[in-house]
């Protein structure tokens, strides 16, 4: 394809200029009259040069305002290029460094304690804490999406930590906060025996120290246990009858969803992680989806991937589950949730369980009785 230039040609007489290109058979295009004495129109390559070689050319004044061709798309295009791969890359990395959690912390700058050298923010419980945290899957450069709600991390570190009686987890854009709450464990508490528990006590082998209580007795969490005496730490071993309970609330009326056997396959590509189309799923009321991706050459050079999505249809289908065919299972899953906040020195003895219905939905509450075992040496 020959090159096209759209021009202006500006001088007086234009009639000898149109007689010129009439004369050398030129097709003209666009031709356009601005004014008295200039006329825009578009000409291509070989009778530009044509124009150009003859004395027109220095009779009027000639300006090029625009040219298409091979190369000038080429040019357009490169820079084009340029700037989406500038913005894909750009996105790639906002993408990158904005899905992750860069930085953690742990704040205490302004924390008062009196814990002495229990206080949970020493530097040695600082560095345990952030390796459990690690191995409960908390740390730098995780996943936003996969980041543990606060009461599932806040049960396992206080079975960690006595000196923590709450954790609260906030993300503040890529920086996630893990604000503790200390227990108030003071110095003269130290001394004594705590119970960590309200309980039943059922033996107290006192070694050094005094009680008010007997076997039999119910003492509450928080109160002390065994005193010290002549400000020598209390030392004993003490065994607590512990309740721990949870519950579960079932609804006899179910929705469940089965496929009506309607699909529909939507393909895309993406380039460093990131989609060039957004695809809008299926006119489906309710659907579940399958999702793959693969790279779209073998050799895996090219950063391109194919993502392959596939849309279930379902059909909703409410349906009555009586309780008691899953009565069973609820109890199981109770007792195992319950069992994982038990401590390590509580040994299970039973567990009971009691029901409450209120028309269609039934309250599970699980009971285990445990016997604790606090020993604390000299």
């Amino acid at each position: 394809m020959n090159s096209l230039y759209t021009i202006t040609i500006e001088g007086l007489n234009l009639h000898h200029v149109m007689t010129f290109f009439n004369k050398n058979n030129i097709v003209l295009k666009n031709v356009k009259k601005t004014s008295t004495k200039t006329i825009t129109l578009t000409i291509n390559k070989r009778d530009f040069k044509l124009l150009k070689n003859s004395e027109l050319y220095n009779n009027y004044t000639i300006k090029i305002i625009h040219e298409c061709s091979h190369i000038s798309k080429l040019k357009f295009f490169a820079k084009k290029i340029g700037l989406i791969l500038g913005i894909i890359i750009m996105l790639f990395f906002t993408q990158t460094t904005t899905s992750k959690i860069q930085n953690i912390y742990i704040p205490h700058e302004n924390h008062t304690c009196s814990n002495a050298e229990n206080c949970i923010f020493t530097k040695e419980n600082i560095n345990k804490l952030s390796q459990i945290l690690k191995d409960i899957g908390i740390y730098s450069k995780m996943s936003c999406y996969s980041i543990p709600n606060s009461r599932t991390t806040e049960q396992y570190l206080m079975k960690q930590f006595p000196q923590i009686s709450g954790v609260n987890l906030q993300k503040n854009g890529t920086n996630l906060y893990i604000n503790i709450i200390e227990a108030n464990l003071n110095i003269q508490d130290a001394k004594n025996i705590i119970s960590p528990y309200n309980a039943i006590i059922i033996s107290l082998d006192i070694t050094s120290g005094s009680t008010n209580y007997k076997n039999g007795d119910i003492i509450k969490k928080g109160e002390i246990l065994v005193s010290s005496t002549n400000n020598n730490p209390a030392v004993a071993t003490a065994k607590l009858r512990v309740f721990f309970n949870d519950s579960n609330v079932y609804n006899e009326n179910q929705e469940t969803y089965i496929r009506t056997g309607k699909t529909q396959t939507n393909n895309s590509l993406s380039i460093f992680g990131l989609s060039l189309k957004s695809l809008k799923p299926p006119n489906y009321k309710y659907y579940e989806k399958s999702s793959k991706k693969y790279y779209s050459s073998l050799n895996m050079l090219l950063p391109i991937k194919i993502n392959k999505t596939t849309y279930f249809e379902l059909e909703k289908i409410d349906t009555f589950i009586p309780y008691k065919n899953q009565e069973t299972l609820i109890k199981e899953n109770l007792f195992e949730n319950l069992k994982n906040t038990i401590p390590n020195n509580a040994e299970i003895k039973n567990a009971t369980y009691t029901t409450v219905r209120e028309e269609n939905r039934v309250r599970t509450d699980c009971y285990i009785e445990t016997i604790l075992t606090i020993k604390k040496e000299g």
